[in-house]
């Protein structure tokens, strides 16, 4: 009798562990359909998608080129400039020298020729005023 008792608790556990398995063997078949479906789609889809994904990857490397070549021109236009205003800064540093130079000669000669000016200056008013 007590081999009975246990075969008939071994059997209840079995049936519950059965009834708790089938939703959850269920939901699995369920997913395993839903996922076939998705993998059907997925391999329809897939060529239009490489398709697109080439033509995404011509367009950005054709971009990526216009991008380097006015990069390019840009960068030779700068430099051009650079160029020209290093030249336009030398010329201007030897003007500017050649302008110190010039401005301290008419410094050292402005007085004698203020001086010079002056005496020219009496002397056509002292003679003026002596055939008056």
């Amino acid at each position: 009798m007590n081999l009975e008792i246990f075969l008939y608790i071994l059997l209840g556990f079995s049936i519950l562990i059965i009834i708790f398995v089938l939703p959850l063997l269920y939901q699995l078949w369920r997913t395993v359909d839903q996922f076939n479906i998705t993998l059907r789609t997925l391999n329809q889809r897939l060529p239009s998608i490489l398709a697109n994904m080439e033509e995404i990857t011509g367009n950005l490397n054709e971009a990526t080129r216009n991008v380097n070549t006015q990069i390019n021109e840009l960068s030779s236009a700068f430099q051009r400039a650079y160029a020209l205003f290093n030249t336009i800064r030398s010329v201007e540093q030897a003007v500017q020298s050649r302008m110190r130079f010039s401005l301290s000669c008419l410094l050292r000669n402005a007085l004698p020729l203020f001086k010079g000016a002056q005496a020219f200056i009496k002397g056509l008013t002292v003679s003026s005023k002596t055939q008056e």
